[in-house]
């Protein structure tokens, strides 16, 4: 994989580059930490994991877990008859645990999973979740419990020897060591969502789990947004959404600059300034005709619009 923290940004912040010689194959980079012989990172009977990042193709491949077959347990791009849903495996259990919605080429995706061995009907039925951009899927098939043993201990990210290599940017990945109950799972959401430029479903909050952007459906598109909150160490001075062909910036303060970091104006704890737009094009092929000048000329707007929510009174933004 390439470290890239200038040339290739995800919303203005490093990110990581996996390529892959095809999907399906075990072919291509992944990145793997192991804690070591006689230690775990979790003890794998519970826990959460999430990843976020984006496709530059889509097809079947390993996405995080523990194992070099993510398999213990780990989420994957699913390459069954549903193809490009989430997976979530523990191994043997079968293809059971799709979730619903669906990954989209070179859109940016926030991924998560959180299980319980032996909290179902049976010790062969784990409490099982998992979510795609904020839509939740529990699952209620009959899953195999999560292998706990200590050789399956190494964590994963990129590639896994049965689904097949990542082809696109990982951006981040964490490890929860238990189950993440649902408010927990929106602040966690909503973190990766405004650093890295992803859409979700439903409301965005803050670590204190206050909403800073309240769902509307017809702005629910594109959502990018300004924020810093020092107990999760976020901190997005400038940001875009990373969905395809979208144009608009903002950035805190009466300039921007080439990252995130290199930004040096500041924004206060507790601040968050987010946008959605309506889901209408960005371009004047086909603009609007809003009004007609004192020159007898006809003035044209993009279909898009905005709507933006204010947090704790972010001041002077740039907007691009």
């Amino acid at each position: 994989p390439n470290f890239s923290n200038q040339n290739t940004l995800a919303n203005f912040n490093p990110t990581v580059t996996f390529n892959s010689t095809g999907h399906g194959t075990a072919q291509g980079g992944f990145m793997a930490a192991d804690p070591g012989s006689g230690n775990e990172i979790i003890d794998r009977a519970k826990g959460s994991i999430y990843i976020t990042g984006k496709m530059s193709t889509l097809g079947a491949a390993g996405l995080a877990g523990f194992d070099q077959s993510m398999d213990y347990p780990g989420l994957h791009i699913s390459n069954n008859a549903t193809t490009d849903k989430l997976l979530f495996y523990t191994a043997g259990s079968g293809y059971t645990t799709l979730s619903t919605n669906l990954f989209a080429d070179k859109k940016p995706f926030v991924a998560g999973s959180s299980w319980l061995n032996a909290a179902g009907a049976t010790t062969s039925n784990p409490l099982a979740k998992v979510w795609l951009d904020g839509n939740e899927s529990v699952y209620t098939n009959t899953l195999n419990n999560v292998n706990t043993g200590n050789t399956a201990r190494i964590f994963r990210i990129g590639r896994d020897t049965n689904w097949g290599s990542h082809d696109g940017q990982m951006n981040e990945a964490i490890v929860f060591a238990t189950p993440l109950t649902a408010p927990e799972k929106k602040r966690v959401d909503s973190y990766l969502a405004v650093k890295w430029g992803t859409t979700l479903t439903g409301d965005y909050v803050n670590s204190a789990n206050s909403i800073v952007w309240n769902s509307n459906p017809a702005y629910q598109n594109n959502i990018l947004g300004i924020a810093r909150d020092n107990l999760s160490a976020l901190y997005q001075k400038q940001s875009r959404s990373e969905n395809p062909d979208q144009k608009l910036i903002i950035g805190v303060g009466n300039s921007l600059a080439n990252t995130n970091a290199a930004n040096a104006n500041t924004l206060t704890d507790g601040q968050f300034l987010l946008a959605g737009d309506n889901g209408l094009k960005q371009a004047l092929n086909t603009p609007l005709a809003y009004t007609t000048g004192s020159n007898g000329a006809t003035n044209y707007r993009f279909e898009s619009i905005w709507k933006v929510q204010n947090t704790n009174t972010v001041g002077t933004v740039t907007v691009a």
